[in-house]
């Protein structure tokens, strides 16, 4: 055993892991690094803020939140556990729509924040916040939360990341993966994510107001252009699809730009 308690053995292997993905996924690497460092870089103003409305104070604690998972999630991925590194992006993605309630609906800010309330759910709100702004017009975003389902649930596409079937065998993976092409997949999620996030950042602050996220558009863009040649090399992945984070965030910002009722 180790000092922390792990395996030696699984201590190498995840060591191997994180030298596999750092040799031949260093670009997905950097994207997905960078989305992290500008995610946190963008809270920085918000930092010792005084007399944060209820609302706002609640949207800030959804931020850091969905951004803790989101930063698991690259330690997991990195060491090789992906299935458990997709589960941690179910959450940043409930966030993101608790965000956008809040915000239409502000008198609804505490019951985020009291235990003793029951939490509003993802279908409840999407439906309260479609009688405002059209049906169908969130739909993107419960296909995003569908992505993630089969990671946080007993799920035929989770068994098939972990049993692999050969003629007359099978093999497991027990422990780390090295599996580039799964690697980039479970990367591009997690940076639109991250984008998505970072986008309500920058709401944010200027509601508050200080500027807003300058640096996106140009990280967006760079992302854009790196995800695009992900869709050409890899045709038969199933990667999520850039137009749901483009149209989920102009749907927030269009539902933001209405008088809060």
């Amino acid at each position: 055993m180790t000092a922390t308690g792990m395996p030696e053995d699984l201590a190498a292997y995840e060591a191997e892991a994180v030298s596999f993905h750092e040799r031949q996924c260093a670009d997905a690497l950097k994207l997905w690094r960078e989305s992290l460092s500008l995610y946190m870089r963008s809270l920085d103003p918000l930092n010792g803020h005084k007399q944060v409305p209820d609302r706002e104070g609640v949207q800030i604690g959804m931020l850091i939140t969905s951004l803790n998972s989101l930063m698991c999630a690259y330690d997991l991925a990195i060491r090789g556990y992906y299935v458990q590194s997709l589960n941690l992006m179910r959450p940043p993605v409930e966030y993101a729509m608790a965000f956008i309630y809040v915000e239409n609906f502000p008198d609804q800010a505490l019951r985020f924040m009291d235990p003793a309330k029951p939490t509003p759910r993802f279908s409840g709100m999407k439906k309260r916040l479609e009688r405002e702004m059209g049906r169908g017009k969130l739909d993107s975003a419960e296909q995003w939360l569908d992505l993630f389902h089969a990671f946080s649930h007993v799920d035929a596409k989770v068994m098939a990341m972990i049993v692999k079937r050969t003629t007359g065998k099978i093999n497991y993976t027990l422990g780390p993966d090295t599996n580039e092409l799964t690697f980039r997949a479970t990367a591009e999620r997690a940076i639109a994510i991250a984008t998505l996030m970072t986008e309500a950042i920058s709401h944010l602050r200027t509601k508050l107001g200080y500027p807003n996220v300058s640096e996106l558009f140009e990280f967006v863009e760079e992302f854009n252009s790196w995800r695009a040649g992900v869709l050409r090399s890899w045709s038969v992945v199933t990667i999520i699809r850039t137009d749901w984070v483009r149209q989920w965030v102009q749907q927030f910002e269009s539902s933001a730009s209405q008088p809060s009722s």
